[in-house]
């Protein structure tokens, strides 16, 4: 495996897990739907497979919007090599690599009370920072398509 595949598929893992907002949802989904274990009472522990597969869904669902954005005939939507607008999009996610740690979180066994009162606010301020910052470097994905594109 090259350096260039490595790069791409970390980028990969952290757009569709990276981001702490997701990473509530995707526990709520869960929760809600009794998929998981209730370890005592008051204690859940999401399925890991499926809270997987729901943040990989909003990945997806995320990426065929800023695809219908950013795409189009002179510049279509492309997967293989740095200069395609996967590698691309998914590049633009690298800072969410600081929500891996509350990824942990999400995944562990977690009291309710604990999370309304600490691991909610947290995740609601480190999702709304990664998320911002997230949005802006998106922002950015045609102009860097653009250019990449026109050096090959």
């Amino acid at each position: 495996m090259s350096l260039n595949q490595i790069k791409y598929t970390i980028f990969l893992v952290v757009s569709i897990v990276g981001n702490p907002i997701y990473q509530m949802v995707s526990y709520v989904i869960c929760w809600e739907n009794k998929i998981g274990t209730y370890k005592s009472t008051n204690v859940f522990q999401a399925n890991v497979v499926t809270f997987i597969l729901i943040l990989a869904s909003i990945f997806f669902i995320r990426l065929l919007i800023y695809k219908a954005i950013f795409t189009s005939k002179k510049y279509p939507f492309t997967m293989k090599g740095t200069g395609s607008f996967l590698y691309i999009f998914a590049e633009r996610h690298l800072f969410q690599m600081i929500g891996i740690l509350s990824l942990i979180i999400w995944l562990s066994p977690l009291e309710g009370n604990i999370i309304g009162f600490i691991v909610f606010p947290l995740t609601i301020v480190l999702g709304l920072a990664v998320s911002i910052i997230t949005f802006v470097r998106i922002l950015k994905t045609k102009k860097i398509l653009i250019t990449k594109n026109k050096l090959h």
